[in-house]
C-alpha cells in the first residue's frame, strides 16, 4: 500500500531498494524512488541506497544495470548480492547463509561466498548508520 510505504519511509533512517539487473526491475525502481521523494519532503534525513541483487557476474545486464543506476542519482552499495542457489536452499531449511554450523554439516554449495557478501553489505549499512 502506497500510503503505508510513505508513512514508514517518513520515520525510517535508511531505505534500501533492492533490484535485479533487469530492465523490468530498473523500470519498477522509478516508482519506488517517487515514493522516496515524497517521504523525503517530511523526512529530509532519510538515506536511500540502491542494492543490486540476484546478479550474475560478468553479464551484459550487470554492466548495463550499473550504468543505468547512475541515472537515478542515488548512492549504490559497493556490495552486490550474487544469484546463488544456496539462498533458496537455506530458506527451505529455515536458516540463513550465515548459519555456519548448519551449512558446514550440509555442505551447501556457494554458502561461504554468499555469507561473505552478506557480511560486507552489513558492514556498509553499519557504516552508513
Amino acid at each position: 500500500d502506497t500510503e503505508v510505504s510513505v508513512v514508514v519511509l517518513g520515520i525510517a533512517g535508511l531505505a534500501i531498494i533492492p533490484l535485479c539487473p533487469s530492465p523490468a526491475d530498473i523500470w519498477a525502481t522509478q516508482g519506488m524512488l517517487r515514493l522516496i521523494e515524497l517521504a523525503e519532503s517530511f523526512n529530509p534525513d532519510l538515506k536511500t541506497f540502491l542494492l543490486l541483487t540476484r546478479v550474475t557476474e560478468g553479464t551484459v545486464l550487470q554492466r548495463e544495470a550499473k550504468k543505468l543506476l547512475a541515472e537515478f542519482r542515488r548512492p549504490v552499495f559497493k556490495t552486490w548480492i550474487a544469484d546463488r542457489e544456496c539462498y533458496k536452499q537455506v530458506m527451505g531449511l529455515g536458516t540463513t547463509v550465515l548459519d555456519t554450523a548448519t551449512l558446514t554439516r550440509l555442505r551447501i554449495r556457494g554458502a561461504v561466498p554468499a555469507a561473505k557478501q552478506i557480511r560486507e553489505l552489513a558492514q556498509e549499512v553499519i557504516h552508513i548508520l
